[in-house]
């Protein structure tokens, strides 16, 4: 056993001991398949170099925490919490999450004598140090946790949002012809077919017409997106069909007949509903195919 002053706490640990009874657990990945976990496994290898040589001086391998758990995200770190165990005691020092030694800005630990979660057969006494990590999001799969940061949170679910509609609109068109980078792309330039993305809304114009997509048009979350995919699907069908009304050479209005979801949507431009009754006015009816140009 050797004896390490670490802030207010004093320390007396095995450094062999721990790491040959580490080198038996799993890695935080192999032991929990959770995004989080995982995470943590994939980010821990980028964390400061002094966090890495503390972790490996008390016979630590930063791949195996016992747990990990985390808090919330803020300027696109995580904030885990969690612990790691070493062979050893706590000879002085009361640690908690506001009496903490900090290794670095983000990287932040304390000591107790108490183990929770240990494996069996990890050598006595066991000292378990909690850790209070400031860690990047680094995979693939995207951050569903706490956000304390709402203009982080609106920032990260407008990215999202965007990437899960282009991800729908790729099974009915060719979104390489279209300015994903830009929020309003234009489908059909003949007909008037585009969608502008608000974020956590979209509006559909079609020739003259636009249908609202968000949570005050019967939209509740992400719903919205499936639903602009199957709107635009449905004008792409070829079977929206358009009745323009006419009295002598001009058009009194317009009414579209569009079927979506097993029912007929009507849009009308105009609502002069009494002239369309007169015996002056004429319909002109067609089918108007929209598609991707």
């Amino acid at each position: 056993m050797e004896q390490k002053k670490i802030g207010v706490f004093e320390i007396e640990y095995d450094k062999m001991a721990t790491k040959k009874a580490t080198e038996r657990l799993q890695t935080t990945e192999e032991g929990c398949v959770c995004d989080n976990c995982k995470n943590y496994s994939r980010a821990i290898d980028r964390v400061p170099e002094e966090v890495i040589e503390f972790l490996e001086e008390l016979g630590l391998d930063y791949q195996k925490a016992i747990e990990v758990h985390e808090y919330g995200i803020k300027r696109g770190l995580v904030s885990y919490g969690g612990w790691y165990h070493i062979v050893g005691t706590c000879l002085s020092g009361t640690g908690n999450n506001r009496n903490v030694f900090q290794i670095t800005k983000d990287y932040a630990v304390w000591f107790k004598n108490e183990a929770d979660l240990y494996v069996d057969g990890f050598p006595r006494p066991i000292l378990q140090m909690e850790i209070m990590f400031n860690i990047p999001w680094v995979i693939e799969e995207p951050y569903r946790g706490w956000f304390l940061n709402k203009n982080e949170e609106w920032e990260h679910n407008f990215k999202a949002n965007k990437e899960a509609l282009l991800h729908e609109l790729d099974k009915i068109i060719d979104i390489s012809l279209i300015d994903a980078a830009s929020d309003y792309w234009i489908i059909d330039s003949v007909n008037d077919l585009s969608i502008e993305f608000f974020g956590d809304a979209t509006i559909v114009y079609f020739d003259k017409e636009h249908k609202h997509f968000d949570k005050e048009h019967g939209c509740e979350g992400d719903s919205f997106i499936i639903e602009t995919r199957l709107f635009i699907q449905a004008l792409l069908s070829g079977q929206a069909r358009l009745d323009i009304f006419y009295r002598g050479d001009k058009e009194i209005d317009r009414i579209y007949y569009i079927k979506t979801n097993n029912y007929e949507e009507v849009f009308k431009t105009f609502t002069l509903s009494r002239l369309l009754k007169s015996k002056e006015t004429k319909t002109v009816s067609s089918i108007v195919e929209f598609k991707q140009q």
